[in-house]
């Protein structure tokens, strides 16, 4: 009876150890997940950071040399953000983290991006760049950019798991042996809706760059010209791709034509160009030589095409001597353009905490409470209206917050509203609603 038994236990221990040492595979063409984060900017919650990858892995950090299929994931937790702030961000972590201005190669992954989506991410939004030999682009599972080189994935994915990188706190929440459950939850909770599937899939198909793999940085070549763009302007006119708001993630994309006529602020930055002065510049610089740029140069994807009349002689010899414009967005890179906005957003959130007063009620009673504000300007800088846009759940600190925002816009700004802000958060160029987060923490 005793050897029957003694055998019935060496078996099960042995089933216990083979099914403990099969627990971090993966199953052949499916992805596990790896690591989680939460991306912040300026108090704000903008994504749920994910690491995904066909290959068990032993550590998170290892993907970085793993085979097989790789993603990192972005789902928007935000209300609202452009591609361009997005991109721009997650550009500028891989340069600090490698040292490096991106390759020629990411140059036009980046492009073929931003000529791609149309309008801006939501609230459940997903944005992928997959490794699969090629690198591929996806929102919402749809395929809007695809290149050859395997390095563009490799320099966005320093970014994130680079010490020199993604901050300490998003970087240690990814690399974690342990995925946080809370964050699991918000992760597996951002879905976005099928009428939104089936608008980001009416924009079309994807864009391909490159056509050779690029093992090191070469020199930006000249893109190719898309169908649905302008013809590509001269070098120092480089065009911001329009990105109007949406009123809500369920309605379908719209057309070129409504896009260019909801957004007058940054069609009107676009001025025509006489052909002879075009072709002259065109000429020279295809007879100058070629150098490799010393700081990254991202260029806008080109909006759509805008049918406006032939300016007089008068007009168009004026916009051509005008001295250039340093706020002129459609001369920015997208790195450019991600760090004013996120100058723009902390000095807005600084004005408002700087106003907040903690109610006293609320400190006897132990209250704490996060909320966010749609504070409304106008092009000038004046307030037009403060609202709660995400409650506390308690009033006394949704009251304390608007009466800070009011006090902190009290009079209008000294200083011309930053034309980046107005591309982000106005639709028509004259009102713009400026989400800021209020957070209120009682510490010892």
């Amino acid at each position: 009876m005793k050897q029957p038994a003694k055998r019935w236990f060496l078996t099960l221990g042995l089933f216990s150890v083979l099914a403990s040492a099969c627990l971090p595979l993966v199953a052949a063409g499916e992805l596990g997940l790896s690591g989680l984060a939460m991306h912040r900017e300026t108090g704000r919650d903008i994504y749920v950071g994910a690491l995904r990858s066909e290959q068990a892995l032993v550590q998170v950090a290892d993907i970085a040399n793993a085979s097989g299929v790789r993603e990192m994931e972005f789902r928007i937790v935000a209300r609202r953000t452009s591609m361009r702030s997005l991109l721009g961000g997650i550009l500028l972590q891989a340069e600090v983290a490698t040292g490096a201005a991106p390759s020629a190669a990411t140059v036009d992954f980046a492009n073929a991006i931003m000529g791609s989506v149309q309008g801006s991410l939501y609230t459940n939004d997903s944005f992928t760049l997959r490794s699969e030999g090629d690198v591929v682009a996806l929102v919402d599972g749809h395929e809007v950019a695809r290149s050859p080189s395997p390095v563009v994935f490799d320099y966005f994915l320093a970014g994130w798991i680079d010490e020199r990188g993604a901050s300490t706190a998003f970087r240690d929440s990814l690399l974690a042996t342990d995925i946080d459950i809370d964050l699991r939850a918000t992760y597996a909770s951002l879905k976005p809706s099928a009428d939104r599937l089936a608008a980001v899939n009416a924009w079309g198909g994807a864009a391909a760059t490159g056509s050779e793999p690029e093992p090191e940085p070469k020199p930006k070549p000249k893109p190719k010209p898309k169908p649905e763009t302008v013809p590509a302007p001269a070098p120092q006119q480089q065009v911001a791709a329009a990105t109007a708001a949406q009123p809500a993630a369920a309605e379908p994309a719209p057309t070129p034509a409504k896009q260019a006529a909801t957004q007058p602020a940054l069609a009107e930055a676009v001025k025509p160009v006489p052909a002879a002065v075009v072709a002259a510049t065109e000429a020279a610089a295809a007879s100058a030589p070629v150098q490799a740029a010393s700081t990254p140069s991202i260029a806008m994807a080109q909006p759509k095409p805008v049918i406006s009349p032939e300016p007089a002689p008068a007009v168009a010899l004026a916009a051509e001597t005008a001295p250039a414009d340093p706020n002129d967005i459609t001369r920015l890179s997208i790195i450019e353009y991600s760090q004013r906005l996120a100058a723009f957003n902390s000095m807005v959130f600084r004005m408002v905490n700087l106003e907040i007063r903690y109610p006293r009620a609320a400190i006897r009673r132990n209250i704490q409470g996060e909320l966010e504000l749609d504070v409304v300007l106008d092009a000038q800088g004046a307030l037009l209206d403060v609202a709660v846009a995400r409650s506390s759940g308690h009033g006394m600190l949704d009251d304390s917050a608007l009466k800070a925002a009011r006090e902190a816009f009290e009079d209008p700004l000294a200083d011309p509203l930053d034309k980046v802000a107005i591309a982000e958060y106005s639709g028509d160029g004259q009102r713009l609603v400026i989400p800021v987060p209020v957070n209120f923490v009682l510490t010892e």
